[in-house]
């Protein structure tokens, strides 16, 4: 990570973004976030510890709780493929489900209009 890290991270980013003109703007944000200490030696720990395909122990707490939950999901994410999300929605009983038609990884940024109108009516409701 240390030696090949900024290009590794880069290029990942490249290939999770569905809309291309957006991304220039989004790796300036993200190459000033990689600067802080310990955020590279994050991103390894959790592509080392997270398997994305184990997840069901974790949605299963998080649907126990009885706490407001809202998932939105981009139908194109290349990451953390849509349909992943049946399996939190399994999980997690009574959670909001939005899907961005067309979206991807970083749908809150690449769509962030429709992405926080979701948001911002999810936290109004009581």
């Amino acid at each position: 990570m240390a030696l090949a890290g900024d290009r590794v991270v880069l290029s990942a980013i490249r290939k999770a973004f569905v809309y291309p003109e957006k991304r220039p703007e989004f790796e300036e944000k993200f190459k000033v976030q990689m600067q802080y200490r310990g955020y590279k030696r994050a991103l390894l720990s959790t592509l080392r510890h997270m398997h994305m395909n184990q997840l069901g122990p974790v949605y299963e707490r998080v649907g126990k709780r009885k706490k407001p939950v809202l998932l939105i999901w981009g139908t194109k994410d290349a990451v953390l493929p849509f349909h992943n999300s049946e399996k939190v929605k399994e999980a997690v009983p009574g959670l909001v489900f939005h899907a961005i038609e067309g979206g991807g990884h970083n749908s809150n940024y690449e769509n962030a209009v429709i992405a926080n109108s979701i948001l911002l009516k999810f936290l109004r409701e009581p």
